[in-house]
């Protein structure tokens, strides 16, 4: 809406069919919906608000959870990556814009919510590949600038990598920790 060529798109057909493709993909969830008594609305909304109360605790277990379901090491160079895409979209680079626009909206607000409710760790699966994409662009930009300070990046990186795999075999473990209702 902020981008005068892209406002243009609204006159074309296409916006159009995907919002109508959009539509007709979530009619069966509305119509099991209004044949249920808005059961799953419901639950995500007036059940889940009843249990609200605002805290750090949700907001913890959020980006806790981000940590080990995209891997810590593009959790941690996220920021970096977003800074940097936020100044290369303001000087009109339309690669920024589009990861900004598909992967900032999601997270911020989940983040946003996670203050207030629960919020599980795979809502932010969308907006997974934007940032990750954004995240590799913004290594492979600034790796020309500054190769030293890139050294370390790698080295993290690849500890990271190393950590992760290492600990896949463990996973089935989580079993024996007992879970929250709701987890």
């Amino acid at each position: 809406l902020f981008d005068p060529q892209m406002r243009r798109q609204l006159l074309r057909p296409g916006p159009w069919l995907g919002v109508l493709a959009a539509s007709l993909t979530f009619l069966p969830v509305v119509l099991w919906n209004v044949n249920n008594d808005f059961e799953s609305f419901r639950f995500q909304t007036g059940n889940r608000m009843e249990k609200a109360a605002i805290g750090t605790k949700w907001l913890l277990q959020c980006v806790g959870g981000q940590f080990g379901v995209l891997n810590p090491a593009i959790v941690v160079l996220l920021p970096f990556a977003l800074a940097w895409l936020w100044r290369k979209a303001r000087s009109g680079d339309q690669r920024a814009v589009w990861l900004l626009a598909f992967g900032v909206p999601l997270p911020a607000f989940f983040l946003a919510s996670s203050v207030v409710i629960q919020v599980k760790i795979n809502w932010f699966v969308p907006a997974y590949l934007p940032l990750i994409l954004g995240v590799l662009l913004w290594w492979r930009d600034t790796a020309r600038a500054s190769w030293g300070q890139e050294r370390k990046l790698v080295r993290f990186a690849g500890v990271a990598a190393m950590v992760a795999i290492a600990i896949v075999p463990f996973a089935p473990a989580i079993r024996l920790f007992p879970q929250i209702s709701g987890s």
